[in-house]
């Protein structure tokens, strides 16, 4: 389980190459439903403790398959955000930011980015 965060900003879990998104905080809980519910009308859901260390149930019913690729696309595109932000007192080349985080980045990674960018 590794906590990412998305585009807009939140949080999201991923977890065996599928990503869940907040759906509600409890007082003791954080109940999570996976991405794809809307879209795919997914009922997958997962619960957490607040401190996202321990998860308390998991009802793993995917109507769809995994994507680890998308969730490490989502990770590169991370790490480009920040260093754009880091950098934004001290202007670098956007190529050189694209170039740095996709160093090493296995092939199919790098074909998810590209679909990725085309749907928007």
């Amino acid at each position: 389980m590794e906590l990412i965060k998305s585009n807009k900003g939140n949080h999201k879990i991923a977890l065996n190459g599928y990503t869940f998104s907040i759906k509600k905080i409890c007082q003791r809980i954080i109940q999570w439903k996976c991405s794809e519910k809307s879209s795919m009308k997914c009922t997958a859901m997962l619960i957490t403790n607040l401190k996202v260390k321990k998860i308390i149930r998991f009802e793993e019913e995917h109507c769809h398959g995994a994507n680890k690729g998308a969730i490490g696309a989502m990770k590169i595109k991370q790490t480009i955000k920040e260093c754009s932000i880091q950098t934004c007192n001290n202007p670098t080349n956007p190529g050189q930011i694209f170039a740095q985080a996709v160093l090493n980045v296995p092939k199919e990674i790098l074909i998810t980015i590209r679909r990725f960018n085309k749907k928007k």
